[in-house]
């Protein structure tokens, strides 16, 4: 992967994501500059990462080419012995969303390389506590952005 463009790394950083546990408890991750509290309690690991195979290249493609090439990601990711789980990114009205995967158990820089294989430019890397990193593999973007919020019924 190479280094992102600040204009690629901003909208990188704008992404919410969603994300609906086994017991059907709703977890929402905004953008922020704020210091977070404590992970919420999900049935996710403290630490974890989320990728996608959406859109490769930053290039749009139709939905059926999307929804083939994250099942190609989970195959892949399942096969060197990952954790994996549905989430989604999107932005904050809404209009775009793209289906991604929470991912553990692998290592982050066979992540990273895979994520760039499936044509992706960075990941997310939730941290304890719940912050989330941008990486990329070159380089780590603004480690202090993203907060996940709210624990609200679906």
């Amino acid at each position: 992967m190479s280094p992102l463009d600040a204009r690629t790394a901003d909208a990188y950083h704008a992404t919410w994501f969603d994300y609906v546990d086994a017991g059907g408890r709703r977890f929402v991750a905004q953008p922020t500059d704020a210091q977070s509290g404590n992970a919420p309690a999900w049935d996710l690991p403290a630490e974890f990462a989320v990728v996608t195979a959406h859109n490769p290249g930053s290039v749009s493609r139709p939905e059926v080419e999307n929804e083939d090439a994250n099942r190609r990601l989970r195959a892949d990711l399942v096969a060197r012995g990952a954790a994996v789980r549905d989430i989604v990114g999107r932005s904050a009205d809404g209009s775009w969303r793209e289906a991604s995967l929470a991912v553990w158990n692998v290592p982050l820089a066979d992540l990273e390389a895979l994520a760039a294989a499936h044509g992706q430019c960075a990941i997310f890397v939730v941290v304890a506590g719940g912050r989330r990193r941008l990486g990329n593999g070159t380089h780590r973007v603004d480690v202090t952005r993203g907060e996940w919020l709210d624990v609200a019924p679906v």
